[in-house]
């Protein structure tokens, strides 16, 4: 003979397939709205702060495209009376699409007296 099933066990139920419910549509949504176009980075400089060993200026790379990016070289220049007076290189590993890494270089001279330029200079798909 079988138990019939109480209450908490249906309620238990409901809230699991309404769970899996959810997941399975927020895949399909995902899988239907990526696009197909590459890599789009763009590079955000930060505020130069003081440390022991020179100025470290912060270094946000956001990816607005719908591939994934991988071995990122980004470039940041600090010019001063239009010539380049010291240039660092920065390398990401691995930046999704639509997502966005941080990291620092540290230059000898102060950056504030001088103009940042960022960009990204390469980039590998997966």
């Amino acid at each position: 003979m079988k138990a019939k099933k109480n209450g908490l066990e249906w309620a238990v139920f409901a809230v699991s397939l309404l769970i899996l419910i959810g997941f399975v549509g927020t895949l399909v949504y995902l899988a239907s709205t990526a696009g197909d176009r590459p890599a789009d980075l763009v590079v955000e400089l930060g505020e130069p702060q003081q440390m022991s060993a020179g100025f470290a200026v912060p270094v946000r790379v956001h990816n607005r495209g719908d591939r994934t990016a991988e071995e990122v070289r980004v470039e940041i220049t600090l010019a001063q009376d239009g010539k380049a007076a010291q240039e660092r290189e920065l390398t990401f590993p691995f930046l999704p699409r639509r997502s966005e890494r941080d990291g620092f270089v540290v230059f000898d001279r102060d950056p504030r007296c001088c103009e940042l330029s960022g960009r990204a200079t390469a980039y590998e798909e997966p």
